[in-house]
């Protein structure tokens, strides 16, 4: 059964602050919807899933996903970054902790259920960096629990979704769109 997630609204891009409001945009509703508890109240820090393309790779996505990850470390949240790696380029290095190949979504979905296997239970919020990775968070939130947000782009909203990630974009607990026409067309 779908159901509307919670919507953050964030500053535009480019202004002061963007990243790390989009951490505390992440932040703020997962203290009252981690799966554990454990993070309720002022102050406390999550551990955190982040999946997402390609993050130490080439593209805006993947650039915009750095940041993010960094502005969450710099608040003292604890990241396990998983990067589902589409392409062979790495241009930064340190922010993921496991990479998978991608492949195809089958192989890809099967090297992502072991590492959620590995570390069951440990989450309090999971991340997504694209919207085509929304099943992967909705499977994160079968095995441990910990509520999921997504992150969406413009582009990414433009044509319907369909099929799985349609699915699990609509059982997602939290959007974090990238701008206000985002919204709009959300």
């Amino acid at each position: 059964r779908s159901r509307k997630p919670f919507l953050v609204a964030l500053p535009r891009p480019g202004e002061a602050g963007n990243f790390a409001a989009s951490a505390v945009g992440i932040a703020r509703p997962f203290r009252a919807l981690s799966a554990n508890g454990s993070t309720s109240g002022a102050g406390s820090l999550m551990n955190i899933l982040y999946i997402g393309f390609d993050i130490e790779g080439v593209g805006g996505i993947a650039t915009y996903s750095r940041h993010q990850v960094r502005a969450l470390r710099d608040l003292g949240h604890r990241l396990f970054v998983v990067s589902l790696n589409k392409q062979d380029v790495i241009i930064e290095r340190g922010y993921a902790d496991r990479h998978i190949a991608f492949g195809t979504k089958y192989r890809a979905g099967l090297n992502f259920l072991r590492v959620l296997r590995e570390r069951s239970g440990s989450f309090d919020a999971v991340v997504i960096n694209h919207v085509y990775l929304a099943p992967f968070g909705w499977l994160a939130r079968l095995m441990t629990g910990a509520p999921y947000v997504v992150n969406v782009y413009n582009i990414d909203i433009l044509t319907r979704l369909t099929g799985p990630p349609e699915f699990a974009f609509g059982r997602a607990d939290l959007v974090l769109p990238d701008w206000p026409y985002t919204i709009d067309r959300l």
